[in-house]
C-alpha cells in the first residue's frame, strides 16, 4: 500500500490524519496500523501519535506490542503515552461498562478485558526498575485518569522523588486526574522557581478547576513567556473564577493578536460552561436532589 511512497509522503499523510477533524466519519485505522510497522522510527512515531483519534482493540493491541517489544526506547515510550487514550476511554461509561454488572454483552466484556490488560501492563511498567525513566513516568501519566488509591500513591511518590522529570510528570498527572486532593500541591507549584513546573501547575490548576488559583492565573496572563500566558488564559477559563471573566473579556478584545484573542474567547466559553454547571448543582442541592458533600473529596471537576 505504501511501497512506492517516500518518507516525506508518508509523514505528510500521517500529518493529515492527525489533523483530520472528521475522525468519526473517516477511519484511518488500517493506514495507521500499517505505518506502525514501517522500519523508519520517525514514521513509526508519527503513526503512534496519529492513533489517538482512532481507538480500537486492534489498535491497542498493536500499541501494547510496541510498548513492550520495540527495540527503540523512544518508540516504547510513545506507545505507552498513546495507551493513555484507552485508560481514559475505558475508565468512563462511554463504552457502557459498569464493573458491578454481570450481564455485559460480548463487546463490553472484550472492552473490560482489554482495560484490565492495559492497566495491568502500565502498572507493571511503572514498578519495573528495568524500565527507562520515561517509560515509568509515561505509564504513570497514562494511568492517572483512574481514581485509585494505588495510582494516587504512585503520583505522590513521583512528586516527592526529588527528580525534576518525575515531579513534572506527577504534576501533569495531578491535573489529568482532576482530583481535589492535589489542590494544595498544585497551588504551591504555581509559585515555583522552575518555569516548566509553573507551566505544568498552571495547566493542572485549570484541569482541576481550582478557583483559589484565580489570582495567580490572572497575574500570569500578563507573562512575557507566550506559552505560559496562553496556558494561564486557558486555565483561568477552566477555573470559572468569578473575577477572571473581566480579564478574559479584556484579552478577547486585544487587537492585533489573533492567537490571544482566540484563546481568550475559548476561555470565556469554558468559564460560562463551568459557572452554568455550578449554578445547576446549587439549584439541585437547594431542591434536595444533590448532596454536594457526597464525593469523598476526590473528584473536583
Amino acid at each position: 500500500m505504501f511501497e512506492n511512497m517516500s518518507k516525506e509522503e508518508k509523514l505528510d499523510l500521517l500529518e493529515q490524519i492527525s489533523c483530520n477533524d472528521d475522525s468519526i466519519f473517516t477511519n484511518y485505522t488500517k493506514e495507521i496500523l500499517l505505518l506502525m510497522d514501517d522500519p523508519d522510527p520517525d514514521i513509526k512515531l508519527k503513526a503512534i501519535l496519529a492513533s489517538w483519534d482512532y481507538p480500537s482493540i486492534g489498535m491497542s493491541e498493536k500499541l501494547l506490542d510496541l510498548a513492550e517489544n520495540d527495540p527503540d526506547e523512544k518508540i516504547r515510550a510513545k506507545a505507552i503515552v498513546a495507551l493513555g487514550r484507552y485508560i481514559y476511554e475505558l475508565s468512563y461509561d462511554d463504552f457502557g461498562i459498569d464493573f458491578g454488572v454481570e450481564d455485559m454483552n460480548e463487546d463490553e466484556q472484550k472492552e473490560l478485558d482489554q482495560y484490565k490488560k492495559i492497566s495491568n501492563f502500565l502498572l507493571r511498567i511503572n514498578k519495573d526498575s528495568s524500565s527507562t525513566k520515561d517509560e515509568r513516568r509515561y505509564a504513570m501519566e497514562a494511568l492517572s485518569f483512574l481514581d485509585r488509591e494505588e495510582i494516587s500513591h504512585m503520583i505522590q511518590k513521583a512528586y516527592n522523588s526529588g527528580d525534576p522529570l518525575l515531579k513534572l510528570s506527577a504534576i501533569f498527572s495531578m491535573g489529568r486526574s482532576g482530583m481535589e486532593r492535589w489542590e494544595k500541591d498544585i497551588l504551591a507549584e504555581l509559585n515555583s522557581d522552575d518555569p516548566m513546573i509553573i507551566k505544568e501547575a498552571v495547566k493542572a490548576a485549570g484541569e482541576c478547576g481550582i478557583k483559589q488559583a484565580g489570582k495567580i492565573l490572572r497575574r500570569l496572563t500578563y507573562a512575557e513567556n507566550r506559552d505560559l500566558q496562553l496556558a494561564a488564559i486557558w486555565a483561568l477559563g477552566q477555573t470559572g473564577w468569578d473575577e477572571g471573566y473581566e480579564r478574559l473579556q479584556e484579552l478577547a478584545g486585544t487587537f492585533g493578536d489573533e492567537e490571544i484573542q482566540a484563546c481568550a474567547q475559548q476561555a470565556m466559553e469554558e468559564w460560562e460552561v463551568m459557572n452554568a454547571a455550578d449554578e445547576m448543582d446549587e439549584d439541585l442541592y437547594e431542591n434536595g436532589e444533590l448532596d454536594l458533600e457526597d464525593n469523598n473529596g476526590e473528584d473536583h471537576t
